[in-house]
Formats: structure tokens, C-alpha cells, sequence
């Protein structure tokens, strides 16, 4: 099943309830797991409009359980709900291009 498959594996990030959100930057998506392995949702496509992305590079989760993630490509930020709501996105295109050392 595609849920739980894996291809390119950026990061990994676990939430204050113990599901698993996996940032897959071939399929273009995050996947959520729940703490025993079962696939919850997945969120993300890819695009350049709200919610999608086109190089997802990195995932931090915050301690409010809000999920940030940096679309190189697209030199933004974008700020998703544990549901995968898109709530917000910050552009750093006047930032030049960010990576990580």
C-alpha cells in the first residue's frame, strides 16, 4: 500500500500524542502514522500554491504541535496543523537559498 511506502526520507518528527509524521520529499507529501504504525493521513501534493510543495527539505515539529517545513524550490516556510491544515507560509526568497550544513 502506498501509505507505507518510502522513498526519500527527510525527516521524522513524533507529536505530543505519539503519532509519527514522516516528510517524504519523492512522493511530496508527510505521512502520519500513528504510534503503533497505523497509517492516520497524509497531507501535502506537489505544486506551488498553499499546502503544496516542491522540494520539502526539511520538518521541525514545535512544542504546540505545529509542523514547519522548509520547501527549498519554493524558498518558503509553511506551517501546518496536525491535521494538515496549511496555516500559514513565509516566503525567505530575499534570503538566498537555505540549507542546511
Amino acid at each position: 500500500e502506498e501509505e507505507y511506502m518510502f522513498a526519500n526520507l527527510r525527516s521524522v518528527q513524533v507529536d505530543s500524542d505519539e503519532n509519527i509524521y514522516v516528510l517524504d520529499s519523492k512522493y511530496v507529501k508527510v505521512k502520519v502514522y500513528d504510534k503503533n504504525g497505523k497509517h492516520i493521513r497524509s497531507f501535502g501534493k506537489i505544486g506551488q500554491g498553499p499546502g503544496e510543495f516542491q522540494w520539502p527539505a526539511r520538518m521541525y515539529m514545535r512544542s504546540d504541535n505545529v509542523i514547519a517545513i522548509l520547501d527549498t524550490d519554493s524558498r518558503r516556510f509553511s506551517y501546518y496543523s496536525p491535521e494538515g491544515e496549511c496555516l500559514k507560509e513565509i516566503s525567505v526568497s530575499d534570503k538566498g537559498y537555505i540549507t542546511r550544513s
